[in-house]
């Protein structure tokens, strides 16, 4: 058998083999998307917000307001009662020295040596209370039993403080002697509170 009559044979086989692999490849279904299946378990309705006012499974549960009083009924942050007692010990420390004293010896009226100066010191120390005062009460409202006893005296000498250059300076003292009953609530209430407070100078970590 010659070369061509073997080609002619080889092709004669594969051709119907070559036909009937395509027949069979177009007989076979169709390729379709279907669409993936839910998990099992899981819900196929929308999730429904919650109603006002219901908690959801592991919140903390809010903390209720005493109406009266205005403060909470359990704390409501961790509350650091050594930087408190720090402030309050430094609001204490420098009013007494920059500015009940002076103002007893009469170091701010007119006419006074060194008035000045004095009036000086006692804006700076009175500014840096108001400040701590401030901090101290936003500390004291978030604990239920000193909000009570310690909130209104503090706001009380916070406000006088805010306002003493200017009143200082037009000969309206009186109100440091208001001031220092304040200064004595607040120390009298949170010795009671079993916060005693250590007065100080040192305005380094204020």
């Amino acid at each position: 058998m010659t070369t061509t009559t073997r080609r002619h044979s080889v092709l004669a086989l594969c051709l119907p083999l070559v036909a009937a692999s395509v027949t069979l490849a177009g007989c076979g279904p169709k390729a379709t998307t279907t669409p993936a299946s839910p998990a099992v378990g899981a819900s196929s309705a929308p999730a429904s917000a919650a109603p006002p006012g219901s908690s959801t499974s592991g919140s903390a549960p809010a903390t209720g307001t005493d109406t009266a009083s205005g403060c909470p009924t359990s704390n409501t942050r961790a509350f650091a009662k050594t930087r408190l007692v720090a402030d309050l010990g430094i609001v204490a420390g420098t009013f007494h020295r920059y500015l009940y004293k002076p103002w007893q010896a009469g170091s701010f009226n007119k006419g006074a040596n060194g008035r000045t100066l004095a009036i000086v010191k006692a804006a700076g120390a009175a500014a840096l209370d108001a400040k701590l005062l401030l901090n101290a009460t936003e500390n004291i409202k978030a604990n239920p039993t000193l909000c009570k006893v310690l909130v209104q005296p503090m706001t009380q000498l916070e406000g006088k403080l805010a306002g003493f250059k200017s009143q200082a300076l037009a000969g309206n003292l009186g109100f440091i002697g208001d001031a220092q009953q304040a200064v004595t609530t607040i120390e009298q209430q949170a010795r009671t509170a079993g916060l005693p407070i250590t007065e100080t100078t040192n305005t380094s970590g204020a």
